[in-house]
């Protein structure tokens, strides 16, 4: 509340202002949504009250022939910075009214002040337009008959919607683009999940050569024992109540154990309890059940020492000595794998962001530079501050080199201080002296605003 009466008190010096050096005016302050936020005189002549709720909004209380000159004027000051005037007739007493609106600077949002003011009407027999004779108008400013008013309206009408339309088709070259840009992104995704795929198809054969080997584990037992201990991947050998009986090297060493921490406990219970993992839990009572042969079961979980890990654990089951089923429970830690994927992903959103960025600032209508560190180094500077500076492009160079006219000027100085401080320095007018390569340094002035 507190910053919106400051914007209401701020636009209403402004229209105060405007009003004092006018001619005799009415009008109204309005915000972007076309909402009135301020009266000045009587504009009963031109703005009444809708039936049904209150409602202040402009176009709706415009009375008839003004509501799309205002709607028209006010987009168009919105996107030139400009006043808008324009003289038009009231359908009902073929009164002339000049409308005018002007934007107000130093607010919050966006406010216009819509003056109305009252000139001669059709009938007065002193009107230009009238004298004995008729002549096609040319512009709105000469329409003095309603229809001829009314056909110049359709011909602004129909150049506004084509400008609508024109506007309306960058956009969906620009969503085009974006599409483009998306379904590259998408094909690298593809790529990636096919990488994941081959790693996957990789294990289940390793897996499936497991199963096959089951039949000769009572005869060589000890060769397989002394295989899985050699694997690169962490494996365990649980028993039907999943009390551990053997684990390999790669185990002990991955989750910083031994084995007189590991052996003979269930699995569930190692490390003061921290490996209760329900949804491992689950898998394995499946499998305990003979409902499967091969179960792969993939989550995430924060272990002990490791911290946060992707981890796909396969089980299958498997014959120990005497006939003794027993369950193999292998590891496959895809955590490197998944952060590879997160950090394409975010590398190529960063991309797009940075050209979008790049783009913004090379089309801009503005002056955009980019300074970097205490020595202001131009590290980028669009078309536009290119040629304001003379044809100079001043990118690798320090605002020093660059410019050097600029000494004594105080703008060395003003730099300094928005780097040391980090505040924000922003000013209008500006008289600085450039040399463009005339004979002496032009004189300009601009509107300056410098932000770390």
């Amino acid at each position: 509340m507190p910053a919106q009466k400051e914007q209401k008190d701020g636009g209403k010096e402004n229209a105060n202002g405007i009003l004092a050096s006018a001619t005799p005016s009415v009008g109204v302050v309005v915000n972007a949504r076309f909402e009135i936020l301020q009266f000045y005189g009587f504009t009963g002549k031109y703005l009444e009250p809708s039936p049904g709720n209150a409602d202040l909004n402009v176009i709706k209380m415009a009375k008839e022939g003004l509501a799309f000159e205002i709607k028209k004027g006010v987009e168009t000051v919105k996107k030139s910075g400009e006043s808008y005037i324009q003289e038009i007739i009231l359908p009902v007493n073929h009164q002339f009214v000049i409308l005018e609106i002007l934007p107000f600077f130093n607010t919050t949002d966006a406010l216009f002040l819509i003056l109305f003011k009252e000139t001669v009407s059709i009938t007065d027999s002193n009107h230009p337009a009238t004298n004995g004779k008729t002549k096609k108008p040319d512009s709105l400013k000469e329409a003095k008959d309603p229809i001829d008013q009314l056909e110049l309206e359709l011909v602004e009408a129909k150049a506004h919607i084509q400008n609508l339309v024109e506007e309306h088709a960058v956009v969906n070259e620009e969503l085009l683009s974006g599409n483009e840009e998306l379904q590259r992104l998408y094909e690298e995704l593809e790529t990636s999940s096919e990488e994941l795929q081959s790693s996957n198809e990789e294990l289940i054969s390793l897996n499936e050569e497991l199963l096959d080997g089951n039949e000769q584990i009572n005869q060589s037992r000890l060769f397989a024992e002394a295989t899985i201990s050699t694997l690169h991947e962490p494996f365990l050998i649980l028993d039907k109540n999943f009390i551990i009986k053997r684990a390999n090297k790669s185990f002990y060493k991955t989750f910083q154990l031994n084995e007189e921490e590991t052996l003979g406990y269930v699995l569930f219970k190692l490390q003061h309890n921290s490996w209760n993992i329900p949804d491992l839990r689950k898998g394995l009572k499946k499998l305990q059940k003979g409902k499967e042969k091969f179960i792969e079961v993939a989550i995430t979980f924060k272990f002990p020492a490791l911290g946060e890990r992707n981890i796909i654990f396969n089980i299958q089951p498997i014959i120990g000595e005497k006939n003794e089923q027993l369950i193999l429970l292998a590891f496959n830690d895809i955590t490197e794998i998944k952060n590879m994927v997160l950090l394409k992903e975010k590398a190529a959103l960063l991309s797009k962001e940075r050209q979008l960025l790049h783009d913004f600032f090379m089309q801009a209508p503005a002056l955009f530079a980019i300074l970097k560190g205490p020595e202001h180094i131009f590290e980028f500077a669009n078309p536009l501050s290119i040629e304001f500076f003379g044809n100079r492009n001043p990118t690798g160079k320090t605002v020093r080199e660059a410019l050097p006219e600029l000494a004594g000027q105080g703008f060395y100085e003003l730099m300094d201080n928005v780097y040391k401080t980090g505040e924000f320095f922003y000013a209008n007018e500006i008289p600085v002296q450039l040399d463009r390569g005339n004979i002496k340094p032009d004189l300009v002035y601009v509107n300056l605003s410098y932000q770390p």
